[in-house]
Order: C-alpha cells, then sequence, then structure tokens
C-alpha cells in the first residue's frame, strides 16, 4: 500500500507498476500453459487478465469499445493493448 505521504501523481504510477507486473505475470503464466498443454490453467490466467484489464484499462472519453490485451501477440515482455478512438 503506498505511504500517505507520497504525492497523487507517485501513488497512481505505483499502481500502474503494479498492474502492469500483474498483466505480465498471468500472460507468462499463461503462455507457460499453452505450451504444457495444461488448458484448465490457460483458460484460469486468461479469465484473470480479462478481469483485470476490465478493472484497469480506460474506457470512454472518446475510446470507442473500451481496451482489450491482445493475448496473441502479448508476451511478459511486451503487452499490446487494442482500442479504438473517435477523433
Amino acid at each position: 500500500m503506498p505511504q500517505l505521504t507520497q504525492t497523487p501523481e507517485l501513488v497512481t504510477r505505483e499502481r500502474t507498476s503494479t498492474a502492469v507486473v500483474l498483466l505480465a505475470g498471468r500472460i507468462a503464466a499463461r503462455l507457460n500453459c499453452i505450451a504444457s498443454g495444461n488448458d484448465e490453467w490457460r483458460q484460469k490466467h486468461t479469465d484473470a487478465i480479462v478481469d483485470l484489464c476490465l478493472e484497469i484499462l480506460p474506457s470512454g472519453s472518446g475510446l470507442d469499445s473500451g481496451c482489450t490485451i491482445n493475448l496473441d501477440r502479448s508476451t511478459s515482455e511486451r503487452i499490446i493493448i487494442d482500442t479504438a478512438y473517435t477523433t
């Protein structure tokens, strides 16, 4: 939990970093399950990724359909986020 003495910008940055670390870990675990043929845990990791994305990724304010993680192209080192926006 961030300390109360930190600036709001720093607290936001820490939460964002944590979300990225969580997503990267889940993506890595999902890819390991695909490689080992563990469909049960692949689906559990996929569901957790989708739930986390719904919670943290932006939607509205010009984003037509929100944001989604492209699980076919994402790795633990590069997370691909798809979105569409209105200009």
